[in-house]
């Protein structure tokens, strides 16, 4: 990802490669923390530093200042502590889970409710099926690799120049980002912030605010 995409403006390849790269690596935050990066196996901090962003050149300036903030965290320090947190604010909580990382939570007030099938709808339109993942398909980590896939597939079309195939990514992404994405990803890191987290996840909460509301503002046009 650090050489350009050919016949690509380059604001519009900043931005494409950005959101892939939040997608890619923002998602399994939630779900495993990275261990201390090893050269063979670079972690999402070695892997931003290859991208080389500028934040001149892109409508994400908000979102990389919000990553940069997050991966000066990284490698995380104490991983025994960071994972504790992860499962009480995500999984399990002696009070409650503070916050759930399932879209239908905030959406329909509970798990498993009306956008869950919607989501798994978006996925199988798209030919992909996410019911054996081991969680439920509204899982963040599982809509970010979704649109992950949305963003490659966008990537391809520009680069071969599939009009057709360019509206029909963009369509989907239009519809997950501003009638799923944006509607809960505000809420959760609100919910993420009242169950006073350490400073790792207060700073991924920040992220999904200022790229959701980034994202939003996209206009998806081919």
């Amino acid at each position: 990802m650090s050489e350009r995409t050919a016949d690509l403006p380059p604001d519009l390849e900043f931005d494409l490669r950005i959101r892939t790269w939040v997608y890619e690596n923002v998602g399994p935050l939630f779900h495993e923390l990275p261990e201390p990066e090893e050269d063979d196996a670079p972690g999402p901090g070695e892997r931003y530093r290859q991208s080389k962003f500028d934040r001149r050149m892109t409508a994400y300036s908000g979102t990389l200042e919000a990553v940069e903030s997050l991966l000066e965290l990284f490698p995380i320090r104490d991983l025994t502590k960071a994972r504790n947190e992860q499962v009480r604010l995500f999984v399990n909580s002696r009070g409650g889970v503070p916050s759930p990382p399932y879209a239908s939570w905030y959406i329909d007030g509970k798990l498993l409710g009306p956008s869950t099938e919607w989501v798994g709808q978006c996925y199988k339109e798209q030919g992909l099926d996410a019911s054996g993942a081991g969680e439920p398909v509204d899982f963040i980590t599982t809509e970010f690799e979704f649109m992950e896939y949305l963003c490659r597939h966008e990537l391809a079309a520009r680069q071969t120049g599939d009009r057709p195939a360019l509206e029909q990514v963009l369509d989907a992404q239009r519809r997950f980002v501003g009638e799923h994405l944006a509607r809960w990803l505000p809420l959760f890191a609100r919910a993420i912030r009242k169950g006073e987290p350490i400073p790792l996840f207060a700073r991924l909460a920040r992220i999904l605010e200022v790229f959701a509301e980034e994202e939003s503002a996209r206009s998806f046009t081919p």
